[in-house]
């Protein structure tokens, strides 16, 4: 069942080839696992690989399996992070009544969501000619 799997999506020339990430995949794991303040052994464990697998997942020589990443993402690391370079996005520190706002919009068809955009540009357009202007709200953190 197995290579029934593995021959619809990979490719023929890929069939019992070893697939690496490119592009210093290793140092970011080893990034994420000091940053986790974690050792080889202690890292390799969340995922259930051996310290010997871990360095050969930081030292490039072999590439993680999709498993290892979704176990060492539930840990804490950023797989993102790993697989392209960049951080992952940091969810936005949103208020109750900016999450209900947001949550309206979603269900509102595009012409509706025309007109109440225009709404809001009015209503801050009158704002702005009366002098008034609205300040930054204080964080809730």
């Amino acid at each position: 069942m197995h290579n029934e799997c593995a021959k619809n999506f990979a490719p023929s020339s890929m069939m019992g080839k070893n697939m690496h990430l490119a592009g210093g995949a290793g140092s970011r794991i080893r990034t994420e696992r000091e940053r986790l303040g974690l050792t080889q052994e202690e890292f390799g464990k969340l995922a259930d690989v051996s310290r010997r697998t871990q360095a050969a997942y930081e030292a490039d020589q072999n590439s993680p399996t999709i498993v290892y990443l979704e176990a060492i993402s539930r840990s804490g690391a950023d797989v993102w992070y790993v697989l392209t370079g960049n951080h992952a996005p940091q969810a936005v520190d949103m208020e109750a009544e900016d999450i209900r706002a947001l949550d309206i919009w979603r269900n509102i068809a595009p012409d509706e969501r025309n007109a109440a955009l225009k709404m809001l540009m009015g209503l801050r357009d009158i704002r702005l000619d009366n002098g008034f202007y609205a300040a930054p709200r204080a964080s809730a953190r």
